[in-house]
């Protein structure tokens, strides 16, 4: 029996388009795991169609009796959300709620999701945008793009109408205008978190009594990115967070959010916190069922075992098996302060250092045998500018660019002659610079994340 299921409810809320076959492998997992799951289905899609995709397995979840329109960045995401919330909470009483959209897949099998869940209060990214920021900027503007001639991406042809709804929003932001946005600490973060019933009573709370508050985001672009975090920024948890339960990679393909098409894709810059994955391909059916087998089995989509998710199987581009061995290179918890690292100190609530210098050491113990191709990830909480695009990896004598995912540095190795046992790798950054001008001069790079929990790896002395 499901763990969670004996101990509280959860909702599984779906913001759904275009992923109905993803949806369709991962609805037997959520009500293998005890969740009941409802589906807000953009009407802009073709239902029929979309249930057809689920089969049998749209018994598992309950649609949103009347969806709205959703436009990409606009109001309508926060609006789709709460129908999701006022549509499970006529459904019954629930402890927990989880937002994903259609196109998520659990990384871990159910047991091990409702074990995680169960552990954890609120799981949520809300970091501070300070004044300037871009978020912030755009703010302080005013945007409405929740309508077919507004619309950023919209399939229909646009005519350039200005109807009644346009007229009656252009009249609303003139009004807000006059009062200006809400004055707040912006906070910014995944749009997909899993909260309890107490958060989200609050939340909604706060949105209905606050109309100062909705209009200011409801003329927001990418409000369903900022107000929910904001909320939550402001009045719970102050100075932010940074634990949303969903990775989606947004930076290796700069403009876009990374899309899977297969096993060998998938992402191994896991954080603990990470238990979905998006955006995953509906037309890679045999990666979806490949996935689906994998949980059913009590592996993780990586085909790896869910206690041991750093070793894992996986097949080259020519369908030949191979193994992975992935290491996660993270700060020391328990090392003194030395040249290469500084103390620890806290961001979002992580605990991670800075580091000192622009070679850093690890130790790493391979597999025996040796596994085909080796992957690493450097937790990044934080870093100076420039410092990103321009790290380096240096292993079995190979460097590799390293590069960006949002979460870490990530780089890997293949054909290397690996051999079982230690070896070392060494990170390569830009030299130093100064913290905080003035305030501070000790000479940094970047904030790399404390974590015994997800590193596999020892780092070397200074």
């Amino acid at each position: 029996m499901p763990y969670l299921s004996l101990l509280m409810k959860l909702a599984c809320l779906i913001l759904a388009h275009a992923g109905g076959p993803v949806l369709a492998r991962t609805l037997p997992i959520y009500h293998t795991a005890g969740w009941d799951v409802f589906v807000h289905l953009d009407p802009k899609a073709d239902r029929k169609a979309y249930i057809a995709a689920l089969g049998d397995t749209a018994d598992l979840c309950r649609f949103v009796d009347h969806p709205i329109p959703v436009f990409w960045a606009g109001y309508t995401m926060i609006r789709a959300t709460l129908l999701l919330i006022e549509t499970a909470r006529m459904a019954g009483q629930f402890d927990r709620f989880l937002l994903l959209s259609d196109d998520a897949m659990p990384i871990f099998p159910p047991d091990f999701l409702n074990a995680q869940l169960a552990a954890q209060d609120d799981m949520m990214t809300a970091e501070v945008q300070g004044p300037g920021s871009k978020n912030y900027q755009d703010y302080q503007e005013f945007f409405f793009l929740d309508h077919p001639t507004t619309a950023v991406r919209n399939g229909i042809p646009r005519n350039g109408k200005i109807d009644e709804k346009l007229q009656a929003a252009f009249l609303d932001i003139i009004g807000l205008k006059t009062v200006g946005k809400k004055a707040l600490t912006l906070y910014y973060g995944s749009q997909f978190w899993c909260l309890t019933s107490e958060t989200v009573d609050f939340i909604v709370r706060t949105i209905q009594s606050d109309r100062h508050l909705a209009k200011s985001f409801e003329y927001t672009a990418f409000s369903d990115e900022l107000l929910f975090q904001s909320i939550i920024g402001n009045w719970k948890y102050a100075g932010g967070r940074n634990d949303s339960p969903v990775y989606a990679d947004f930076y290796s393909d700069p403009g876009k959010t990374k899309v899977f098409r297969a096993v060998r894709e998938l992402p191994y810059d896991l954080h603990r916190n990470h238990l979905f994955l998006r955006k995953i391909a509906p037309s890679a059916t045999g990666f979806l069922d490949q996935m689906a087998v994998f949980l059913a089995e009590g592996r993780t989509i990586h085909g790896a075992s869910a206690e041991q998710p750093f070793l894992s199987p996986e097949t080259d581009p020519a369908g030949r098996p191979r193994m992975r061995q992935t290491f996660g290179l993270a700060a020391p918890d328990d090392m003194p302060a030395n040249r290469s690292w500084h103390a620890k100190e806290r961001y979002l609530r992580q605990l991670y250092r800075w580091t000192g210098a622009d070679h850093i050491e690890w130790t790493v113990n391979i597999a025996a045998p040796a596994p085909e191709r080796i992957c690493f990830f450097v937790p990044v909480v934080i870093s100076k500018p420039h410092f990103l695009e321009n790290c380096r990896l240096k292993f079995y004598g190979q460097e590799r660019r390293m590069t960006y995912t949002r979460y870490s540095l990530i780089a890997e190795f293949q054909q290397c002659d690996f051999r079982g046992g230690e070896a070392t790798v060494t990170l390569l950054t830009p030299p130093p610079v100064e913290a905080y001008p003035v305030k501070d001069p000790r000479r940094v790079g970047l904030g790399i994340a404390v974590g015994n929990d997800i590193a596999s790896s020892r780092p070397l002395g200074a």
